[in-house]
């Protein structure tokens, strides 16, 4: 992320109001809430799954000597998305 993040920021007393015009406009996929886009709907749903899942896995992962980014990225992998590690 910190090759490849943009960030701006933009001083705004009601946020809210514009949330859904930048998600819209730039489909950050890792903003589950409003993001409706349908390019990468499946890479949502599996990020959800897994964010849902994350403490108890992370606590076998421990005991496995595994990480959760690893574990993560086997997922994705079997499930035919690429995986790119920066």
């Amino acid at each position: 992320m910190k090759k490849n993040l943009l960030f701006y920021y933009f001083k705004n007393n009601n946020p809210k109001a514009i949330e859904e015009d930048l998600i819209e406009e730039f489909n950050p996929p890792l903003n589950l809430m409003k993001n409706y886009n349908p390019v990468n709907r499946e890479y949502r749903r599996i990020v959800s799954d897994l964010r849902s899942q994350k403490p108890r896995r992370a606590a076998n992962l421990s005991q496995q000597g595994r990480s959760w980014e690893d574990a993560v990225a086997e997922i994705l992998r079997k499930r035919g998305l690429v995986v790119i590690n920066l």
